[in-house]
């Protein structure tokens, strides 16, 4: 049973009550002068009537009980599984930085030895001030 279902009966039990309570006094004003006599029939009627549906009032209110345990146990296993959804969604992306960051770590290795390489090959360059082939323009001057 539901909550909507619930709260229905609930008014309805309600509206059920109000009404007999205005129909005995409705009944009591109509009688007048055998008021008390009525009144204690009534009464009377009104036990048996309440033995025969106190029962059905019971399952009833055991069913809402019911009901509300198992919305409360439905919450419980909907709170966990969002938990659990969650808890893998973080895992995921914790796992895909991770996944990034060895990546970003091997691309920089990589650009530092690439650096290192062009600094040495600039190392075994001949100096900037001097021409190039100078040695060679030294060579021919001298034969």
């Amino acid at each position: 049973m539901d909550n909507q279902n619930f709260e229905r009966i609930k008014k309805e039990a309600r509206d059920s009550g109000e009404k007999i309570y205005l129909a005995g006094l409705g009944a009591l004003g109509k009688i007048g002068s055998e008021g008390k006599k009525a009144f204690e029939r009534l009464v009377e009627e009104g036990r048996e009537v309440h033995k025969e549906i106190e029962p059905k009032a019971e399952r009833l209110a055991e069913s809402a009980k019911e009901a509300a345990k198992g919305a409360v146990e439905e919450g419980r296993r909907a709170e966990r599984w969002i938990s659990e959804k969650i808890t893998q969604a973080v895992e995921k992306m914790a796992f895909a930085k991770e996944s990034r960051v060895a990546e970003l770590e091997k691309r920089l290795d990589q650009a530092l030895a690439e650096i290192a390489s062009l600094k040495a090959a600039k190392a075994q360059e001949p100096e900037s001030g001097a021409e190039p082939n100078a040695g060679e323009k030294n060579k021919e001057e001298n034969a």
